[in-house]
């Protein structure tokens, strides 16, 4: 089965389309790559400032286990034993009991000034089926009914919540509206304790971070939220980071959500993207010069040069200074090929005119041999006859006629030339012949400078004398020469006719098919195969000639000779 190929320029590519191919493929590159360290950029980034953060947050909260731990063991050895607080509730003296109030309340108000973990600490003593609440806060900002809010809420937590534990662990709970964690010790019939806002505990824990507008952040207990902040900005859908940080000693868990997105836009990510592209474009763009530089305008110059050696017949050297080497050695090997080529070229050119001129002096030989024969014949014949006048006379007409054909080793000659060797050759003839016969000729003057080969006139004329001419007839040969225009060329139109008894069927095949001197005939006929047999090695296939018998009688020999200067 016949496979059909397509052709081998839809097949190739260009060099201009291989540099835009690579531009485009080293653009995606540059783009995918800037993604890449964008994103690999903003998660290095993310953990690098949650992990910053999650140290800072779990070193606060330590610190706060750490102060808060020392607020117990401080309330525990300042109140367990303590004689003012365990004379207080049986003083009956107004004025001790108006002293060790305040001595105890010094003590709580140190507690809280020194450790400033607890908002507030407390103690409720038992008085007259009622709990006096002593207690001091780390600010002194709270109102009168606050202050009175948070006493009641406290006691009311103590007589309902808090009434049978003894467990020392911080619960949540709401103090003055507020989510708190309570804590506290029962010393025999009293009540020493603390409570620690858990806003503010979150506020403060927040506060560490330096995004703490971007940041939620939750107090969690048995996975229960005690109390959360809300982040401030509004980005809703944004991924988070989530981190998780136990207090040991609250047997809570601080639980902070951060948003990248929101944080790393205004912590201003440290990388110039418009830099780093305009860097990669800058070196896409010098990658291509060079590439064009130094291959794309070399092999175009060196492919150009070589399709210039097609539209003409002289094979110029092709430049070799490439600055690129393989370029500069693929020249230098066309230029040894080509000039190789041209040597094989002139040799061969040598050889096919040396076979040219050997076959033009063959065929010569070969007209000039069957020439002298007719002449000898003719001597013979005059001599049988002791006719010494025509004998002398037909030896001064050779004589002329070989003298005009000293010519004949060129290859083309004057017309005038080769009419005037007609001339004599007829003059011949009227010797041998007599008046038996008439050649006329018409041929403009302006024509005898065009070049003909020798002896290709004077071989058909002397075919119509010797072979054409019939006994006892008035014999005309005509020799015509015309100039015409053959597809825009200059040609000779040669057109020799004779009233004789023209040409047998098998000669006139055998015309028509010579083709080299090996072909010729060896008979009748054999000067005019050896004339189509020149003509066609000096002319190739721009020559033309037709050779047919005329119906009224006679020969019609017509050439078309392409005029060469």
């Amino acid at each position: 089965m016949k496979q059909n190929h397509k052709p081998l320029s839809e097949k190739t590519v260009t060099f201009r389309r291989l540099i835009y191919c690579m531009c485009l493929i080293l653009i995606v590159i540059t783009l995918c790559s800037v993604s890449f360290m964008h994103t690999q950029q903003k998660r290095d980034r993310t953990e690098q400032i949650s992990k910053k953060s999650l140290e800072t947050i779990q070193t606060w909260v330590a610190e706060r286990d750490d102060s808060i731990k020392k607020l117990q063991s401080y309330l525990y050895s300042q109140f367990s034993g303590n004689a003012e607080l365990e004379a207080l509730p049986t003083e009956t003296n107004p004025v001790k009991r108006f002293e060790e109030k305040n001595q105890l309340l010094e003590l709580l108000k140190m507690t809280v000034q020194l450790n400033g973990s607890a908002q507030s600490v407390f103690l409720c003593i038992p008085w007259e089926d009622e709990y006096l609440y002593l207690s001091r806060y780390l600010d002194d900002q709270s109102t009168v009914a606050e202050s009175e809010q948070i006493r009641n809420d406290v006691l009311r937590l103590i007589k309902t919540e808090y009434s049978n534990q003894n467990s020392q662990q911080w619960t949540a709970c709401t103090i003055n509206n507020t989510p708190c964690l309570l804590w506290m010790m029962r010393l025999g019939e009293n009540i020493c304790g603390a409570w620690i806002d858990c806003d503010a505990y979150l506020q403060n824990c927040r506060n560490l971070n330096t995004m703490a507008d971007n940041i939620s952040i939750q107090l969690v207990k048995n996975e229960n939220v005690v109390c959360e902040i809300q982040r401030e900005s509004d980005f809703t859908g944004d991924p988070s980071v989530l981190l998780e940080v136990p207090s040991q000693q609250l047997k809570m868990t601080v639980v902070i959500r951060m948003y990248p997105d929101s944080f790393l836009s205004e912590e201003q990510i440290r990388f110039d993207y418009v830099w780093f592209v305009t860097t990669i474009l800058i070196i896409i763009l010098i990658v291509v010069l060079a590439f064009q530089a130094f291959m794309y305008y070399p092999i175009q110059r060196l492919t150009n040069e070589v399709a210039a050696l097609q539209k003409t017949e002289d094979m110029l050297p092709i430049h070799e200074d490439y600055r690129t080497r393989e370029i500069r050695n693929l020249s230098r090997y066309l230029n040894q090929n080509m000039k190789r080529l041209k040597e094989m070229k002139i040799d061969t050119y040598e050889a096919k005119l040396s076979e040219q001129y050997m076959a033009q002096e063959f065929l010569l030989m070969r007209h000039k041999t069957h020439f002298f024969i007719n002449c000898m014949s003719v001597v013979h014949a005059l001599a049988g006859q002791h006719d010494d006048e025509l004998i002398c006379k037909m030896a001064l007409s050779l004589i002329e006629y070989l003298r005009k054909i000293d010519y004949e080793k060129q290859e083309l000659v004057r017309l005038d030339d080769e009419l005037s060797l007609i001339h004599s050759y007829i003059s011949i003839q009227k010797v041998r012949f007599g008046d038996s016969f008439r050649f006329v000729e018409e041929v403009p003057i302006d024509l005898f400078e065009a070049g003909i080969p020798p002896l290709i006139l004077q071989t058909f004329v002397e075919n119509s004398v010797e072979h054409g001419r019939i006994h006892q007839k008035d014999n005309v040969i005509h020799l015509c020469i015309t100039y015409a225009e053959i597809e825009n060329a200059a040609y000779l139109r040669i057109d020799i006719t004779d009233n004789g008894s023209g040409f047998s069927d098998s000669l006139l095949n055998e015309f028509q098919n010579v083709h080299r001197p090996k072909h010729l005939s060896q008979g009748h006929g054999v000067g005019i195969c050896n004339a189509i047999a020149r003509l066609r090695h000096i002319y190739g296939d721009r020559a033309f000639i037709r050779i047919e018998n005329i119906q009224e009688g006679g020969a019609h020999i017509h050439m078309d000779l392409p005029i060469i200067d």
